[in-house]
């Protein structure tokens, strides 16, 4: 019986990290929804961003500058909500690469890059031009913080 349970218990527990939605972009409904609502997925200002953090593994991560922000911006405001395409793939493995955008107004907002796409919404787009962006920043190894936490 004790058996039973415990298959029973490790059978849910994984079924709840399927659906996890933290591998997923994320992102605080009520100050996005404020936050001129368009057909653009990503519509916010540099002006609106307080900072944006990338992150892997489970501990490392990157602030980045005043100019990387403008650029995250600039390529996150190509996106459109209809080029969202349904994701039903597994969680990204290997502690993926995510951004965690703080805005001013205390929101925050987070996506998750999975090889040449970007999971966001509980779906993907296929951005390239941003996995180029994160492999730049990757590049400087002395930027690395350990002990990165949301």
């Amino acid at each position: 019986m004790f058996r039973f349970a415990v298959i029973t218990f490790l059978a849910l527990s994984g079924m709840v990290g399927l659906f996890d939605s933290s591998v997923f972009a994320y992102r605080n409904e009520t100050t996005f929804s404020i936050i001129r609502p368009k057909t653009q997925l990503f519509n916010f200002s540099v002006e609106e961003i307080q900072s944006a953090r990338l992150k892997w593994l489970c501990c490392y991560g990157v602030l980045l500058s005043k100019d990387e922000i403008k650029t995250l911006v600039t390529l996150l405001s190509k996106i459109n909500k209809k080029d969202i395409k349904p994701y039903n793939g597994p969680a990204p493995k290997g502690g993926p690469t995510r951004f965690v955008i703080t805005l001013v107004s205390n929101g925050k907002v987070g996506f998750v890059k999975n090889g040449e796409y970007l999971l966001v919404d509980g779906g993907k787009v296929y951005f390239p031009e941003f996995s180029e962006f994160v492999d730049q920043i990757r590049k400087d190894k002395s930027r690395f913080v350990e002990g990165f936490t949301d």
